[in-house]
């Protein structure tokens, strides 16, 4: 506010204070429409500057494609991560294209594209292996690629992967923060999938933990992290299905109704009542899976729907 009094809309310092806020918005307060509709118009006032914009538009690019990529707009996203690389690469060399590409593997890999998105996240990391000052970003590719593993279910593999971007980010910074929380849940999600309930359920922990000392309460990423360790607990839980429920309402509110996440929450909750034969909850908790399967794939489409089995069961 202060800039934009002194300097005006189109001054960089305005700009720059305009996009670290928008990011913020979504970091710490998980508002991703204000975030990508504040970047929408830096962009604008980038284009009228029209000179020497290209790195800034780069990283604003990277950070919108991120936020599409959370809240599941795949195609909002690949746009902008596409846009980022050439940009960053010409400003400061191809090691930083690492940075979209790596998020692209994740729009592949949601997208049904598991070659492609295995394909991104090496690459990404092979780019940031061993260039100076590239150690964060090397340990962030690789929990991108422990993510992609998972999704493959080469879950040791993706552990390895896990393990070493936690030694890197324990050695890197001093605070937990939003990354490692991501770390932790991909790793829950891959114990889960081997069968260590525990461990999942510790990891998801930790994510809840790290994320309540970080972020809004009502972040999409918190909303997350809660619904996963419950789907965790339910399997050895005797009365989890209310908190399922609590689950799914948060992710209603952070996601939308039809996210695969909000999908998954409501299947495990149905699984639980047919485990206690609850026919009559059973009946009205597929109702109301297929009618938002429905729904998600009027409004996505069948084959970005059905892309992803490994999503839709955790």
């Amino acid at each position: 506010r202060l800039h934009l009094e002194l300097h005006g809309p189109h001054d960089d310092r305005s700009i720059g204070a305009a996009e670290e806020l928008a990011y913020l918005t979504w970091i710490y307060e998980g508002d991703a429409g204000s975030a990508l509709e504040s970047f929408d118009r830096i962009i604008t006032r980038l284009d009228a500057k029209g000179d020497n914009t290209a790195a800034t538009k780069g990283w604003i690019h990277v950070k919108a494609g991120v936020i599409a990529l959370a809240v599941a707009d795949l195609a909002d996203a690949e746009q902008h991560l596409a846009a980022a690389g050439p940009m960053l690469a010409d400003a400061y060399g191809e090691v930083f294209a690492a940075r979209p590409m790596r998020h692209r593997a994740l729009v592949r890999l949601y997208a049904g594209q598991d070659d492609d998105a295995e394909r991104l996240a090496r690459s990404a990391l092979d780019a940031c292996l061993g260039a100076a000052e590239q150690e964060y970003i090397v340990a962030r590719c690789l929990v991108t690629l422990g993510e992609v593993l998972t999704a493959r279910g080469r879950y040791d593999e993706a552990l390895d992967a896990l393990s070493d971007a936690e030694t890197r980010m324990a050695r890197l910074t001093s605070t937990d923060g939003p990354d490692l929380a991501r770390l932790h849940l991909v790793a829950s999600r891959a114990e889960y999938k081997r069968g260590n309930t525990s461990a999942a359920v510790a990891r998801a922990d930790r994510a809840i933990e790290t994320l309540e000392a970080t972020v809004s309460q009502t972040h999409p990423e918190l909303a997350a992290a809660r619904a996963h360790q419950l789907m965790f607990k339910a399997k050895d839980d005797p009365a989890p299905r209310e908190r399922l429920t609590e689950a799914y309402e948060a992710l209603d509110n952070a996601f939308g109704p039809d996210h695969r996440l909000s999908i998954a929450s409501l299947r495990a909750a149905a699984d639980h009542a047919e485990s206690t034969n609850d026919d009559h909850a059973v009946r009205r908790l597929r109702a109301t899976i297929e009618a938002l399967e429905r729904r998600r794939e009027s409004r996505i489409g069948r084959e970005l729907h059905h892309a992803h089995p490994h999503f839709w069961n955790l």
